[in-house]
């Protein structure tokens, strides 16, 4: 009996010991957060959304409240930021420690035809994928999903997460969002180094492009994308001239 005492005593010691370290893996996962003010005045947008708000920047202890939905911009007094197991995880604090993540919140939530020098978009491309469609762009709630027939969507406006600009959602008209994730994001224009080969609809190659200019590359615009034996490739012209999408850059 002594030694079976001695066994759970053993047990329940250990097993406080295994919460501890829980607790201190979580601590520290809490104290990593960079919490920064903006350099500049930022605010983000809920787009009528009733945000959870949180005590916390980690965003793990609700307070019970939600933003007012009839208020759609809010100022940001601390963000964090951080990619946890290579995941982007965003949060911002809107005044008396309190917290929204980033996706319920947003910098923009704009039709296409804002900033369209950035986010100048062809089209979203599903590849024949069933992609879920949302209400809103916090995706809350599923409306549905595209119709696998079609493949090009167009896009008539988006929302922006994450402090780099990123295009996290995306609005394919009437509210029907979806996750850019889900997509194949096709911009109008695209830029080419000269010498990159071209293809036909069919896969084969029929030439490369020219050095136009004599600096080494070329601004195409785009006018259709498919896929080809699991790549993906751009038309800049004719059916005889496509090239790799993942041969383009968007910037020098």
């Amino acid at each position: 009996m002594k030694n079976e005492k001695q066994f759970v005593k053993l047990f329940v010691i250990l097993g406080a010991l295994f919460l501890g370290l829980l607790g201190f893996k979580a601590n520290i996962a809490l104290a990593a957060l960079d919490i920064q003010v903006p350099m500049n005045p930022t605010t983000v947008t809920s787009n009528g959304f009733p945000a959870v708000v949180y005590s916390d920047p980690a965003c793990t202890k609700p307070t019970g409240q939600t933003l007012d939905k009839t208020i759609t911009t809010w100022k940001v007094n601390r963000e964090v930021f951080a990619y946890p197991s290579n995941n982007f995880f965003g949060a911002f604090d809107l005044g008396d420690n309190q917290w929204v993540k980033d996706g319920e919140v947003f910098f923009h939530v704009n039709p296409i035809s804002v900033d369209r020098g950035r986010y100048d978009i062809l089209e979203a491309y599903t590849d024949g994928k069933q992609v879920k469609v949302y209400n809103n762009p916090q995706l809350s709630k599923v409306a549905g999903n595209l119709d696998t027939s079609i493949q090009d969507w167009a896009v008539t406006g988006y929302a922006v997460t994450g402090p780099d600009g990123s295009l996290g959602r995306l609005d394919l008209g009437d509210n029907q969002w979806v996750n850019a994730k889900d997509v194949v994001l096709i911009y109008n224009v695209y830029i080419f180094k000269a010498g990159t080969l071209l293809y036909d609809d069919s896969g084969q190659q029929t030439g490369t492009l020219p050095d136009l200019d004599g600096n080494g590359y070329g601004y195409y615009r785009a006018f259709g994308v498919m896929k080809h034996n699991d790549e993906f490739y751009i038309r800049l012209g004719s059916d005889t001239q496509w090239a790799k999408l993942s041969q383009s850059h968007r910037d020098i």
